[in-house]
Formats: structure tokens, sequence, C-alpha cells
């Protein structure tokens, strides 16, 4: 047999041993899917601090799940004694172990592989039937029910509880700032033939990493990991009966810990430029240099709350309008040095809404 033959036939062998891996891998139970969710969640977050969650999600694959990826997109307002808006937004592609994350802050794609798919791929393992006797060692199948007219079944597992149709999640129940959200499919296409826009991501530049680019974010809180672990031991008895209304489900987001950090670091540069601001206003003759003044104190407010005040710009600059303002920036001012001690000593987000919503004596 000649070498070019030899070496045809290797090539042979090796297309098709890579055909059969990756025709038995599966990520979902159906070959394609999009799934599109809407996302909500409110609640109290400290006294006269309420947090509301509005937004929305979708999940596309193709190729058993081989390809597939996760968009999504909400936005956190905080209202009450701090007062914060924030926009997440997430988007994942994975192509075969192949991951691409969206970083849109700094507006670029973080690149990485995962060994554990790529050898799933090469082995041919079917992570789907994997994943199903995982939950079935270290969840709980705590009910029945159904989404837009799929049965589904519950399971408490990793942390949340969610109902799972042939491996898609088309319902979540979880915890951000230890508010309930609930993710839940709005529409279902098990059939669709997919294009390529589909799967686009943002014209970014890429980073690459080594390593595993998607983990765990941190461990869940003290109750909901010894619940888990508890399920975890117990390998003899899967489904183990518990009460789902008293665990407390982890979604991985602290926002009040972002909120904290950034008030802390912001409102005494708010005060600093507040002052500026009412010094320079003394002397302003106009309305554009009016607005000149509150520039950098209105930006800052800006990063602090999340969004744009309009009615802290100059419309109208009067001499009546001009005592009114400069009376507001004096009272503002006052309020906040009486409140600087207690900003400056607090650890929490607790701490914070307490001396937001005293009257600042200490």
């Amino acid at each position: 047999m000649h070498k070019r033959e030899l070496r045809s036939i290797l090539l042979l062998l090796i297309i098709l041993s890579y055909a059969k891996a990756s025709s038995t891998f599966k990520v979902f139970d159906t070959k394609t899917a999009m799934i599109d969710y809407k996302i909500k969640g409110n609640g109290k977050l400290a006294k006269n601090n309420y947090l509301s969650i509005d937004g929305n999600a979708t999940l596309v694959f193709d190729k058993w799940g081989m390809h597939k990826l996760y968009k999504e997109k909400y936005v956190a307002t905080t209202k009450g004694s701090v007062e914060n808006r924030k926009i997440i937004l997430t988007l994942i592609l994975d192509d075969k172990g192949e991951i691409s994350k969206v970083d849109f802050k700094h507006k670029k794609i973080i690149k990485s592989v995962n060994l554990i798919t790529k050898a799933s791929i090469k082995n041919g393992e079917n992570l789907y039937e994997k994943m199903k006797k995982d939950m079935e060692m270290k969840g709980s199948n705590i009910d029945t029910s159904t989404v837009l007219g799929y049965p589904c079944e519950i399971w408490l597992y990793k942390g949340k509880k969610r109902c799972f149709y042939k491996g898609i999640p088309l319902r979540e129940e979880y915890t951000v700032s230890g508010i309930k959200v609930l993710k839940e499919a709005v529409s279902i296409d098990l059939d669709g033939n997919f294009s390529k826009d589909a799967f686009a991501l943002p014209n970014f530049k890429e980073d690459k990493k080594n390593g595993f680019l998607l983990k765990e974010k941190r461990d869940t809180h003290s109750k909901n990991l010894k619940k888990i672990k508890e399920i975890e031991k117990d390998e003899m008895s899967p489904n183990i009966e518990i009460d789902a209304n008293n665990v407390e489900l982890d979604g991985g987001e602290d926002l009040t810990e972002d909120i904290f950090h950034k008030q802390k670091r912001l409102l005494p540069k708010l005060l600093q430029e507040t002052e500026d601001a009412r010094v320079c206003l003394q002397y302003a003759q106009n309305r554009v240099s009016a607005n000149n003044c509150l520039a950098k104190s209105i930006a800052t407010e800006e990063q602090l709350s999340g969004e744009r005040n309009k009615d802290s710009e100059v419309t109208i600059w009067t001499d009546l309008a001009k005592e009114k303002r400069l009376d507001e920036l004096e009272f503002t001012i006052m309020d906040m040095k009486k409140r600087m001690p207690c900003i400056r000593r607090s650890r929490n987000f607790v701490d914070l809404s307490q001396c937001m919503q005293n009257s600042g004596e200490e």
C-alpha cells in the first residue's frame, strides 16, 4: 500500500471518528431551539429602599447545543433613600468549547477555551444524560409544571429552582441581592433554522485568556450552600423531600455591594463639586456660564443614580432663579456635610441606607 493511500485512509478514519463523536455529543435533547425569556423581580432591600428588576434574555442553539449563544439585558432600579439605576448586559457564545464573552464596558471580547467541553466532544459524551444523572444525585425533583404548553420538571439544583424541558430551562427562580427574581420563557421555537445573525457578536477587539471562563462567580449564601451540601451527601437517596419555599436561591449577583462602593466613593466627590458650583454660580452672568458651573456635579450625580436628571440643568437664569438655585445648593451642602461622617463610617449598603435616610445627625 502506498504512503499516499495510507495517509488518505488515516485521514478518513479521523474524520469518521470525529463525526461519530460530534453526532453523539449533546447538551440538550433537541437539535435546535430559540427561547426568549422575560425577567422580573422586585422587593425590599433595606428600610425605605426597594429594588426592581426588569429585562429580557434569549438562548439560541443548534447542533444539539454544541453551538449556542446566551444574551441577557435587565435594568436594576433602586428607589428610596439610595437611588440607583444599573443596566446589566450579558452576551456569551459557546462554539464547540471556544468561548467568547462580551465585555461591554471595555468594548472587547474575552476569548477562552472550555477544555471539559472539548474533551466531551472528542469522546462523544452525551452531556444532557450526564446532567440528568448529576441532578438526580445532587439535586431534588420537587414538582412538575408547564410553560407555554410544554411540560417541564422542576428541580432544585445548584442553588436555583428551574423547570427543565429536554434540558432547557423554561423557568428559573433565584435571588439578586436577596430579591426574588423570575425568568420565564415567553416564546419557544424548537424547529428553527437559525441564520448566522442569531449568533452574531459585536465588532469588538478580542482578548484571549487561558483556562476556563465560565465559572461560578461566588459561592452560594451559607443557608443555601448548607442545603445543597446536604443533598450532595445523600447520594443513595437522590429524591430528598425538602421545602423549596424555605431554601434561599442564589443567582450570584449582589447589586447592593456595587451600589455601596460607588456611592461611598462618589458622595464625598459630589460634596466638593457642589461647593465649587455654589461659589462659581455666584458670579455666573447667564444660563450657559451657570450650566458650566454645574457640569461636574451634574455628571457625578448621573454616575451615582445611573440616569441623568434634566432638572439639574439651568433653563432660565434670572436674578430670582439665581437666588433660588443658590439657596438649594446651600441646603444640599449643609445636609451632605451632616451626613458625611456617617457615610465615611458605613461598611455596607444597609449602613449607607441608614445614613441617607436619617436627618444626618450622628
